[in-house]
């Protein structure tokens, strides 16, 4: 005997077992549940495979999440395809996403053993601009202070680049402005933003890397940013010029004792270079050839050691006006012969030596500046041994004092410069003032 359901009764069961049927196979296999949300968390109950993009390489995939927040996109959905992607959280691992990401959400679901991502979206400041500066239909999107921001960078950038400029001079004048124009600074709120430190002038690694993210990126350069370590957690760029990629660390180029000063010893540097005080992944990152820092070897400023060369270039800068000398030599060598050396070419003055600082390690960058040129013969003081002698106590480890000591002109004053120690945050700059505790000794 057949028996007939009216077609409510149909109808109601199904709206019933529906939500079982999806939901039972979640309660039994937990593992089916996205891999960061909670049951309950929406995601889609039917895939539909032409609303994922295939990643089937890192590189696709971290293409997929740049064109996203390029175009300022809320969310994206991705499937991951191929053996690279063994899993959602290691295809994460394989791509440097922090280039355009403050922050994300992100839920997974593996189905017949595929990876379907959805990932929310949250992109830094920075990249937000870049995209404005690309597609104006784009720039009611951005923050007022995002605007504010970016109309000063194209203002800044006009100023700063000259037609006919090479990449490397671009570089340096995309460095050099955003270093004078700034002070690295713990406690300014939102002080990670490219935003802060453009409108404000103040921020930490963070926010000196992405402006020169946006600068360089805005002239065509390619540029990224590199998540590492350097005593601490730490931000810097890489940056693809005369056809290789070369490190650049505006915040450790960033003086602090000696704001009229700028270095250049993280410009344009190899990972040999950096490796001495920079740690960083570097599978997500391209290779750099191992060669000087650029600056100096283009700048005829690289030598391999303190010799005639290095002297006669020094001599020929302070007379054609330069007040620093500012060069990086490959084997420093014995420091009591560099001292003498310094101190009888400043009693000679050939040059005339006021200050010089050395790095800490064997090879570095050795600063000297020179008294102020006079038009009448050196007085008996000007041929005095230099009064002041700098040191630089590079993050990473406080420089050993004791080798100067004994070699320091009587009546010489010593100054502790901590270059590069707001860097490390404020226990290097406690630590910093324990060693001059510890040399207070010394001085007149």
């Amino acid at each position: 005997m057949k028996v007939a359901f009216p077609a409510r009764y149909g109808a109601a069961a199904a709206a019933w077992l529906l939500p079982m049927a999806l939901w039972l196979p979640t309660a039994l296999f937990p593992c089916l549940l996205p891999a960061s949300a909670e049951p309950g968390d929406s995601f889609p109950a039917v895939i539909r495979f032409q609303d994922y993009a295939v990643a089937d390489s890192a590189a696709r995939f971290d293409a997929l999440i740049r064109d996203a927040a390029m175009r300022m996109d809320s969310s994206v959905n991705i499937r991951l395809a191929g053996d690279w992607a063994s899993s959602a959280g290691n295809a994460m691992e394989q791509v440097n996403f922090f280039n355009w990401m403050s922050g994300y959400t992100i839920r997974t679901l593996v189905r017949d053993g595929e990876s379907f991502m959805t990932i929310e979206l949250k992109p830094k400041d920075s990249v937000r601009m870049l995209a404005a500066s690309r597609n104006p239909a784009l720039l009611p999107r951005l923050s007022r202070d995002e605007r504010a921001a970016l109309a000063v960078v194209q203002k800044t950038l006009t100023a700063i680049i000259r037609p006919g400029m090479s990449e490397m001079e671009k570089i340096q004048a995309v460095h050099d402005e955003i270093i004078q124009q700034s002070r690295y600074d713990l406690d300014i709120p939102n002080r990670q933003e490219a935003t802060t430190l453009i409108l404000r002038h103040r921020g930490v690694c963070d926010a000196y890397s992405r402006t020169a993210w946006l600068m360089l990126n805005m002239l065509g350069i390619p540029c990224i940013q590199v998540i590492g370590d350097s005593n601490g957690p730490h931000s810097w760029n890489m940056v693809y010029a005369l056809g290789q990629w070369f490190h650049l660390d505006l915040t450790w180029d960033d003086p602090i004792c000696t704001p009229e000063i700028l270095s250049y010893s993280y410009f344009c540097v190899s990972d040999r270079q950096l490796s001495r005080t920079h740690k960083w992944n570097a599978r997500l990152y391209p290779p750099t050839k191992d060669s000087p820092p650029l600056y100096y070897l283009h700048h005829k400023r690289y030598f391999t050691e303190v010799n005639d060369a290095f002297w006669r270039g020094a001599r020929e800068a302070y007379l054609q006006g330069e007040e620093v000398y500012e060069t990086y030599i490959e084997r420093l060598g014995d420091r009591s012969d560099l001292i003498r050396q310094i101190n009888e070419a400043a009693a000679r003055s050939n040059p005339p030596i006021r200050t010089w600082s050395v790095t800490r390690e064997d090879r570095g960058m050795l600063r000297l500046t020179f008294e102020p040129r006079r038009q009448t013969s050196p007085t008996a003081r000007e041929t005095q041994p230099p009064r002041e002698t700098f040191l630089e106590l590079p993050v990473g480890g406080m420089i050993d004092v004791s080798w100067l000591m004994p070699s320091l002109p009587e009546g010489t004053r010593l100054y502790i410069d901590v270059d590069k120690a707001r860097k490390a945050g404020r226990e290097l700059m406690e630590k910093s003032a324990e060693l001059w505790n510890e040399v207070r000794g010394y001085l007149p």
